[in-house]
């Protein structure tokens, strides 16, 4: 009896550890299955952005083209404008050349005025002063008028 208790026992062990071994094997292929899909996911999402860098890759090819293109048309532009050049180059310097006597001119017109300025004031000095001698002499006929009529 004690030998099958024991037995028993240890089967029950035994039965325990299965059980255990069973639950981490389990875990196990659970972890391993979310692997698995978090790994097919993956692959899937860089198939899709292989797929759109490709795409992109056109794109960039087919502006690249464009840009040739315009690239070529502005080469033509370029060499028009070229020849253009020389005529505004010619006008730019008359306009400096009526620009520089222009300056000219106003540098004299601007010394004119400052002399016409300065006369100016020297005439107002003048007025001023003669307004005074006015007012002057008019106080003194005043002062003369009433002293001759005091006498």
């Amino acid at each position: 009896l004690a030998a099958s208790e024991s037995a028993v026992v240890s089967a029950e062990g035994k039965i325990q550890a299965q059980r255990e071994s069973s639950r981490v094997l389990s875990t196990a292929e659970a972890d391993l299955r979310g692997r698995f899909e978090a790994a097919l996911r993956e692959a899937e999402e860089a198939r899709e952005r292989a797929a759109q860098a490709e795409g992109e890759t056109r794109r960039a090819e087919d502006r690249i083209a464009l840009v040739e293109s315009e690239l070529t048309c502005l080469r033509s532009s370029v060499s028009a404008l070229q020849s253009d050049q020389e005529g505004t180059v010619r006008l730019l310097q008359e306009r400096q050349e009526e620009t520089a006597a222009l300056k000219r001119r106003l540098t004299s017109a601007n010394e004119e005025q400052s002399r016409l300025v300065q006369s100016l004031a020297e005439t107002a000095k003048e007025a001023a002063t003669a307004k005074d001698e006015v007012e002057a002499a008019q106080i003194q006929r005043v002062q003369t008028t009433e002293a001759l009529r005091t006498a």
